[in-house]
């Protein structure tokens, strides 16, 4: 796509975009992360003298997802994680996100597993599973989460697994293992965003990014794409002295932050344009993080947005993937596209 695109925007004053499964692929982070989150799920209760799922060894497993047809994984089978081309949990606390961009689990999660809920499960023979039986039982439990975001996406993963798996864990719990799990280092825009993004602010359009989802992790993932230059990016943050800096330390300035952090966070392969104006494009994408308003397809925030910007509705096109995107634009009063439409148009 790219600049192939942008006709379809020159009618419109400002150009709102989702950001999961919008500007990025979202399985880049969901996949790692899902991978990650299997591993200690089976460890940790390995480690309690249980087993995420009955004997494996030398069976196929049913891993089929509710109301899809039934398909089975060998558990000696090796799964290896399909090729990168992530989810709204709302809950307390994220953990901090080192530079490496990826959070490994360890002691504080097992804890949570062991310390705070009884996990009997079937253990094999009445001892620990070895190393390799861990390893099937991860496998398995990531493919099951792979087939069933591909065939129902990620809202209610968890409270399938619970009635479907062999632990007694809370929904709580596995949403805060899935927290120690996150791994950002993949996530990469889609090749036409940087060079849009450019076209669409120099045509003097006004560009937002309005994302879903606890907004902690939301600013994770925005900063994992190079698209923030500090945390809370806008309108409200316009001056250099408002700049904050990152949780791992680094401070970003309009003078150092494209030549020497981008590396930091993942970005330097997003880049499409000049490294000396990259800030300056930055600095004009207003970034807004619903769920601190009310989340789409909320009437509050479209009613929010109007008064904040004051925009005329027919005047701002809304680009998402999602039902609750396509309601939401309509909620709003605003012209919608989707990823789909985007591609269709630009074939004929």
């Amino acid at each position: 796509m790219g600049l192939a695109i942008f006709h379809l925007f020159e009618q419109y004053e400002w150009c709102i975009f989702d950001l999961d499964g919008t500007l990025y692929d979202e399985r880049q982070f969901l996949f790692p992360t899902y991978r990650r989150f299997a591993k200690l799920l089976a460890e940790s209760v390995s480690d309690a003298g249980g087993s995420v799922l009955p004997n494996l060894t030398g069976v196929s497993v049913d891993v089929s997802v509710s109301g899809q047809p039934n398909a089975t994984v060998s558990a000696d089978e090796d799964k290896s994680l399909p090729g990168m081309t992530g989810s709204d949990i709302s809950a307390a606390a994220l953990p901090d996100i080192r530079k490496s961009g990826v959070i490994v689990g360890g002691e504080s999660v097992r804890r949570v597993i062991v310390g705070g809920e009884s996990v009997g499960g079937d253990s094999v023979g009445g001892v620990k599973l070895t190393r390799k039986e861990i390893d099937e039982q991860a496998r398995i439990l990531y493919q099951w989460m792979i087939t069933r975001f591909e065939k129902q996406g990620r809202e209610g993963m968890f409270q399938e697994m619970v009635q479907r798996f062999n632990f007694p864990l809370s929904v709580e719990s596995l949403v805060q293992l899935f927290r120690e799990s996150f791994d950002f280092s993949g996530m990469r825009l889609f090749e036409f965003v940087p060079a849009l993004f450019t076209e669409l602010i120099n045509a003097n359009k006004r560009v937002m990014i309005l994302t879903n989802g606890y907004p902690q992790q939301q600013r994770a993932k925005v900063r994992a794409l190079g698209l923030d230059v500090g945390d809370g990016l806008g309108s409200d943050y316009r001056e250099d002295s408002d700049i904050k800096g990152f949780s791992d330390g680094v401070a970003p300035t309009k003078e150092n932050f494209c030549k020497e952090n981008l590396s930091h966070h993942g970005s330097d392969k997003n880049r499409a344009t000049n490294p000396d104006t990259d800030t300056e494009i930055l600095r004009q994408i207003e970034i807004i993080y619903a769920n601190e308003i009310s989340p789409k397809p909320s009437w509050v925030l479209a009613d929010y947005l109007k008064k904040r910007y004051r925009y005329t509705p027919e005047k701002v096109i809304f680009i998402g993937d999602s039902s609750s995107d396509n309601e939401f634009a309509r909620v709003a009063g605003f012209k919608f596209l989707s990823l789909s439409d985007i591609e269709q148009k630009t074939k004929n």
